[in-house]
C-alpha cells in the first residue's frame, strides 16, 4: 500500500509457497496493496524455514521473502461462507493470483470461467505446474521436478560421468515469479487499452523452458547439443572456473580473445603465454584448450582470490575492456539482520517508488485464531475502498 507505481492496485493472493505469491510481492514492493488468503491453519510455507528435528532459526527468512508486505486473512475455501467472502474481495480486486491445482478450482468454483462473470476488469493470474491444458495439466509439480528436471536444465549441468544434479531452492520458483509478474504487467497494460481484464498464465515447465531456450532452439534448428567435458577438457581455457588459494572459486569470461588475450596473461604474470605458438592465435588455444588450462590451474592456485581480484587493476591488465573475473561457487554471506532482500528491478522512471529493505513492511502473521466472520469483517473495514479503477 501507499506510495509506488502501483498505489492503489488491489490483488487478492490465493496462492502457496514461492512461485505465484512472488509475484504478488513483486506487486506489492512497488505499492499495490496485496491480501493474501490462507487456509486456517495457514499456510504451510510458513513453517518451511524449520528444518525437522533442529531448532527453528531467528527470523522466518522464507516467509519474509516472500510475504512482505501483504495483509493476511484466514479464509476456509471449502465453506461456501469462505467462497462468499473470496466473492466479495474479487469485487474490488484488480487482480487475482492463484496456483491452486486446476481441479481443486474446478472443485471450488474458482476457475476464471467462474470468477470472471460480472468483473470485466479483473485480471486472473493463474500459476500451474504444467500449463492449463494438456494430459498433463492436472499433475502437480514443484520447480526442481517441472522447472529443472523436465526442461532439460538438470541433465544439461550434468557433469561427465556424474549423476544429475538436484536445484537450489527456489531456483526455478522465483525466476517463474518474475514471469507471471511479467504476465500481469501485459494484461493490465491491455486493460488500460481495452478496459478489459482477462486470465493470464504461467507454469513452472514453460518458464523452464525458456530458460533452457538457447538448447532448445538449437536442437529445434538440428544442431545437436555440444558434448559433455569435463572442466579441465573444456574447449575454451578462457571461458571457465579456477580455484585459488584460499579454496575460492572464480568464473573467467573472457570472450574478446583478440583483443584481451595479451592483457590477460600478462596480468597473471605469464607474458609468455601470448607468444607461445600453442596459445598465440585462437584456433591454436583452442587445439590446446587442455593445455591452457593445466597452466591457468596452476598460475591460479598460487594465490588467493583478493590477489586475482586485485590483478585487475594492474597496469599491464589496463584496457578499456578488461578480463571478466567473477567469484563463483559460493554464496555470498551479508551480516545477519533481519531485514528482506528487495525485489530484482528498480522503475528508474520514478526512482522514489524503488523498493528499499528498510521501508518493506513486515510478513502478516496468521488471523487464523480469529473466527471466519471477525477475521472477513475486519478485512472489509480495511479493503473497503476496493473499487476497480476507470480505464485511461
Amino acid at each position: 500500500m501507499g506510495q509506488g507505481i502501483f498505489a492503489g492496485l488491489k490483488v487478492v493472493d490465493c496462492a502457496s509457497f514461492v512461485a505465484a505469491p512472488g509475484a504478488a510481492t513483486l506487486l506489492s514492493d512497488f505499492g499495490a496493496d496485496v491480501i493474501k488468503l490462507e487456509p486456517p491453519e495457514g499456510d504451510a510455507y510458513r513453517y518451511a524455514y524449520a528444518p525437522p528435528g533442529k531448532a527453528a532459526p531467528e527470523h522466518n527468512f522464507l516467509w519474509m521473502l516472500g510475504s512482505r508486505n501483504k495483509r493476511s486473512l484466514a479464509l476456509d475455501l471449502k465453506v461456501p461462507e469462505g467462497l462468499s467472502v473470496l466473492e466479495r474481495l474479487l469485487d474490488g480486486a484488480d487482480v487475482f493470483i492463484t496456483n491452486l491445482p486446476l481441479l481443486t478450482r474446478r472443485r471450488l468454483k474458482i476457475g476464471f470461467e467462474d470468477l470472471s462473470p460480472g468483473r470485466p476488469r479483473l485480471i486472473y493470474a493463474s500459476f500451474t505446474a504444467y500449463g492449463e491444458s494438456g494430459a498433463e495439466a492436472d499433475r502437480p509439480g514443484f520447480d526442481t521436478t517441472s522447472y529443472w528436471a523436465r526442461s532439460g536444465l538438470m541433465d544439461l549441468m550434468r557433469p561427465v560421468d556424474g549423476a544429475p544434479i538436484s536445484s537450489s531452492g527456489g531456483m526455478g520458483d522465483n525466476p517463474a515469479a518474475a514471469m507471471l509478474y511479467a504476465a500481469i504487467l501485459s494484461g493490465l497494460y491491455r486493460r488500460e487499452q481495452t478496459g478489459l481484464g482477462g486470465q493470464v498464465d504461467v507454469s513452472l515447465l514453460a518458464a523452464g523452458l525458456w530458460t533452457n531456450s538457447l538448447q532448445i532452439q538449437a536442437n529445434l534448428c538440428g544442431m545437436p547439443s555440444a558434448p559433455r567435458v569435463r572442466r579441465t577438457e573444456g574447449m575454451n581455457a578462457c571461458v571457465n572456473t579456477y580455484r585459488c588459494a584460499d579454496d575460492r572459486w572464480f568464473n573467467m569470461m573472457v570472450l574478446n580473445e583478440a583483443k584481451l588475450f595479451r592483457p590477460l596473461v600478462a596480468a597473471i604474470g605469464r607474458e609468455d603465454l601470448a607468444d607461445d605458438p600453442r596459445f598465440a592465435e585462437i584456433a591454436a588455444r583452442r587445439a590446446n584448450s587442455a593445455a591452457l588450462i593445466a597452466i591457468f590451474d596452476e598460475r591460479f592456485a598460487a594465490h588467493d582470490l583478493a590477489y586475482w581480484r586485485e590483478a585487475r587493476t594492474r597496469p599491464a591488465s589496463r584496457t578499456r575492456s578488461s578480463p571478466r573475473w567473477t567469484m563463483c561457487a559460493r554464496t555470498p554471506r551479508p551480516t545477519p539482520s533481519g531485514r528482506s532482500r528487495h525485489s530484482p528491478t528498480t522503475p528508474t522512471c520514478t526512482p522514489s517508488a524503488a523498493p528499499s529493505m528498510s521501508r518493506a513492511r513486515p510478513r502478516p502473521s496468521l488471523g487464523a485464531r480469529r473466527s471466519l466472520a471477525s477475521t472477513a469483517a475486519r478485512s472489509f473495514r480495511r479493503s473497503a475502498s476496493m473499487t476497480p479503477r476507470s480505464a485511461t
